[in-house]
């Protein structure tokens, strides 16, 4: 089995850094673990979020590949996950982008 964490180093990312480690340890696999910065001139933006993985993992004894792409993330992680072929990918989203289509999405009808 092949497994792809996504993350950006918010603590969402880290919940599902974390699960995504678990899981890998119980199936005996490596996983890798992806970071996508927005562009060139944020490229060392990578190496505090990748070291923090590394140092996160450690303890439970992961053994990691990582990998870093350049772009928009949705669409790198897409792009690494079909030319990866990887059987499962998580992603964990950050609470500042989900909360307003949670509070728009389960906002009850007006008059109720």
């Amino acid at each position: 089995m092949r497994l792809l964490i996504a993350t950006s180093g918010s603590p969402h990312s880290e919940v599902a850094l974390r699960l995504g480690a678990q899981m890998a340890r119980r199936a005996g696999i490596a996983p890798t673990v992806l970071t996508v910065i927005s562009g060139e001139p944020h490229h060392c933006q990578a190496a505090p979020i990748l070291a923090h993985v590394r140092e996160l993992l450690a303890p439970q004894g992961s053994d990691i590949r990582t990998k870093v792409r350049l772009g928009q993330p949705a669409e790198e992680i897409i792009r690494e996950a079909k030319e990866g072929h990887y059987d499962l990918v998580i992603v964990g989203e950050r609470p500042d982008r989900a909360r307003p289509q949670l509070l728009i999405l389960g906002r009850p009808p007006a008059g109720r």
